[in-house]
């Protein structure tokens, strides 16, 4: 099954997704795979589940657990994507992020928030990677577990370098940026687009007016 074929199927709740088997579609040289691997093991700690604020609401619909959403960022950070819209339609169509999401879809309000609202948590996240090291993910693949199946499917080399672009990810300089929402623009676009409709149209009723207004006094 190629991408073409994926997105003829469209999802409903993500419950197609779930029955697609995406690992094979992955090759060992793929980059999301480490990441996949790095963040649920981040995931795991209870200290960390602690600091997301939306995971410890008892209100309303159950929360998007975190690593979900943190894949999706960091993805987008490593390939040069800063806009929250940007990243909720590569959710729909990237295979690498499908790989890593597993049938979550989160809103682009929901990914944008997260990046607004969690910086405890990303904070701890950046720190996790500066400490992780090569010898730690060689630990992980060694393990019999999901995560250590994962990880032994990809090649050494492209885990060591993943690891070198995650310490590298600064934490000031992305938490610090505007979220380049493409649809808050487009949003603002049309709004201004439809004030001067209405406008045309306003002063075009007025020219009819006034024409009907001449009309009516020749025909005296």
């Amino acid at each position: 099954m190629n991408l073409t074929d994926l997105q003829d199927l469209q999802p409903v709740s993500g419950v197609l997704l779930q029955s697609v088997n995406f690992e094979g579609l992955l090759d060992r040289d793929n980059k999301a795979r480490v990441i996949d691997v790095i963040i649920d093991r981040f995931a795991m700690s209870p200290d960390v589940e602690a600091l997301y604020s939306k995971g410890n609401s008892h209100r309303g619909r159950p929360a998007i657990p975190f690593a979900a959403l943190l894949k999706i960022w960091v993805y987008g950070w490593l390939n040069g994507i800063a806009s929250s819209h940007a990243l909720a339609t590569e959710v729909k169509r990237n295979v690498e992020l499908m790989y890593m999401l597993r049938g979550v879809n989160p809103a682009q309000h929901s990914i944008s928030d997260f990046r607004t609202d969690e910086h405890p948590l990303l904070h701890a996240f950046f720190e996790y990677c500066r400490s992780f090291t090569e010898e730690a993910w060689l630990l992980i693949a060694a393990e019999d577990s999901t995560s250590g199946e994962r990880a032994r499917k990809v090649d050494f080399p492209v885990a060591s370098e993943t690891i070198g672009a995650l310490k590298a990810l600064d934490a000031t300089t992305l938490l610090g940026a505007a979220d380049h929402d493409d649809s808050s623009k487009a949003a603002s676009l049309w709004d201004t687009e439809i004030e001067r409709l209405k406008e045309k149209v306003e002063k075009l009723k007025r020219q009819k007016a006034r024409l009907n207004e001449r009309l009516r006094k020749m025909m005296k």
